[in-house]
């Protein structure tokens, strides 16, 4: 299991809130990581999530309105706890993960100070907990920040705590390190089309935030084999089992690549 934290935090609720729940979203080419579009209508393509999301805690209405009621430059924080394949927690695992990270993240609080959405995803295969937190102190309307500078360490001990008791795969593991890509991933591995599927599952990962820059999406490839040389507009990576390695080309695997420059540019070119 890992927790990971979104490089979001501005703009309206709907964005972090729409997509948690949104059963249909933007369907993204696997090679260059843009909005898919009808060449004939201009409309976005789109994708069903199967199966769909359930929300699990919180009213999404509620989150998205305190979000756009924040007179703050950031207005919210939104991550993921994420469970590898094997990890398969039950209803009540995963319901005590949700609330022991919120008495970690609010301690000393009460619930009636703070506001937190979550969203279960499981159409990837795994079980992913999605969260959205209004960065907003409901009594007295100051910022709340549950993601201060140095706040990975102290949520890499709390993780570390649950992995360790219920024998989950821990990322930083060197013997388990590729459990959270998923072995089941690498076994699907074939060529000629892995070029297209590892594009596939880093886009995914785009999608969720977890990888945001050139540096993001080499740690990724790293975590499915030998990272054998990286250019300008490449990087190549040699995967477990494989007796060649891959050149994966494109605008995500550029040096100049920027997830949230990226996005802005294909939003923009929708609707032109």
């Amino acid at each position: 299991m890992l927790v990971s934290f979104f490089p979001r935090g501005t703009g309206r609720g709907s964005g972090p809130v729409q997509y948690c729940i949104a059963e249909v979203v933007p369907a993204f080419d696997s090679v260059t990581g843009h909005r898919l579009v009808d060449p004939e209508t201009g409309e976005v393509l789109m994708k069903t999530r199967s199966p769909a999301p359930t929300i699990m805690a919180g009213d999404p209405a509620r989150t998205e309105m305190l979000i756009n009621a924040s007179l703050n430059k950031w207005k919210y924080t939104s991550g993921v706890v994420a469970f590898a394949n094997e990890d398969a927690p039950t209803e009540a695992e995963q319901r005590g993960v949700m609330a022991d990270f919120e008495a970690a993240a609010f301690a000393g609080l009460d619930r009636e100070q703070y506001d937190m959405l979550w969203v279960r995803h499981e159409h990837e295969g795994n079980i992913e907990l999605h969260f959205v937190v209004p960065r907003l102190e409901l009594r007295t309307g100051k910022a709340l920040n549950i993601a201060p500078p140095g706040y990975q360490k102290f949520f890499d001990a709390w993780r570390d705590s649950w992995n360790y008791r219920k024998g989950w795969a821990n990322p930083d593991d060197p013997a388990r390190a590729r459990l959270v890509s998923g072995p089941d991933f690498l076994k699907k591995l074939k060529a000629p089309d892995a070029r297209e599927q590892i594009t596939e599952w880093l886009t995914g990962r785009i999608e969720t935030g977890m990888v945001s820059n050139r540096a993001d999406v080499v740690a990724s490839l790293e975590e499915l084999g030998e990272i054998t040389r990286q250019g300008k507009d490449y990087v190549s990576v040699k995967p477990e089992g494989f007796d060649k390695a891959i050149r994966l080309k494109g605008a995500i695997y550029a040096e100049s690549f920027n997830a949230n420059e990226l996005i802005r540019k294909a939003e923009k070119e929708t609707t032109e």
